[in-house]
């Protein structure tokens, strides 16, 4: 029984210190995931319950033995000693001195005796236990190729966080319209915008590098054709322009990066390119600034 049933505790015990995930390494470990289709709370109050028998066995179990040991230990001193014995003792096999008469060997140097005493039984379990476990571990990691080594699970992990990356960056570009798009100043964000611009079949065809226009209109003037500023441009790039060249790019690009790109677009304003082209559409003025300005300028009349 004591075989058996402290290997036992010490494995339920270690399940959820595995350095292995166990599913979507998002979700924290349950042991509903080990069992099928339990719920947690069920899964918990039958552990419970095994736990509270398993205990009460034990403390019959002991009971027994250590009145075994006081009823024969009225004629044998040995189980008179083992019923003096502490629970942890009895638990763990240690024999009382008194037995130790009896496990003698023929050595004897200088009065220093050996005695025949083998080591306790709970610890070759776990020696014999490990030595398993050892053999299934090399034999599913580097035999059958079965598990992830953690090199390939460490590359797994940074792929499903690349993927979680684009959800929550779509998740977060969905709140993002032409309304409430803001000018992105951050060198990451201008440093995107500019990475998806010159991206292979994007702005960078129609309107340059660096913006001074070739199909598509000069991006570095004071000119738009269809409205400057962030929401103009924003608008622009997400819904395109009928019966032109202008695609509407919202199938390829998410809101955010559509944010990142017109932010940068607008962070061309007056680079002057070499060989841009001719000014096209009207001069474009921040109605927002002059609204801020003509307010200012009120106060101060007023005072």
């Amino acid at each position: 029984m004591k075989k058996v049933i402290i290997p036992a505790l010490l494995f339920v015990v270690a399940i959820p210190a595995t350095a292995q995930h166990l599913g979507n390494p998002d979700t924290p470990f349950t042991f509903s995931q080990l069992i099928g289709n339990m719920s947690d709370t069920l899964v918990y109050i039958i552990l419970g319950v095994a736990i509270l028998m398993l205990f009460l066995v034990a403390a019959v179990y002991f009971s027994v033995g250590r009145l075994r040991d006081k009823i024969k230990g009225e004629t044998d001193p040995i189980y008179a000693a083992r019923a003096q014995q502490s629970f942890w003792a009895r638990l763990f096999g240690v024999n009382p001195i008194e037995e130790d008469k009896d496990k003698v060997l023929d050595h004897n140097y200088d009065d220093i005796h050996e005695l025949d005493n083998p080591i306790p039984a709970w610890f070759m379990w776990l020696f014999y236990g490990s030595v398993v476990i050892a053999i299934v571990y090399m034999l599913n990691y580097h035999v059958l190729d079965s598990g992830k080594l953690q090199l390939e699970e460490y590359a797994a992990e940074i792929e499903q966080a690349e993927i979680d990356k684009i959800a929550y960056l779509k998740k977060v570009g969905d709140k993002i319209n032409a309304e409430t798009v803001t000018l992105l100043a951050t060198k990451e964000d201008l440093a995107k915008g500019k990475e998806l611009y010159i991206k292979t079949g994007s702005c960078v065809t129609c309107h340059k590098e660096d913006g001074g226009g070739n199909v598509g209109p000069n991006l570095t003037d004071e000119y738009w054709k269809h409205g400057g500023g962030i929401k103009n441009v924003f608008k622009t790039i997400i819904e395109g322009v009928p019966n032109t060249g202008m695609k509407s790019w919202k199938k390829d690009f998410s809101n955010l990066e559509i944010q990142q790109i017109a932010s940068y677009v607008i962070s061309l304003q007056g680079t002057n390119p070499a060989n841009a082209k001719e000014p096209e559409g009207e001069k474009w003025e921040d109605n927002t600034e002059l609204k801020v300005i003509e307010v200012d300028t009120l106060k101060l009349s007023m005072k």
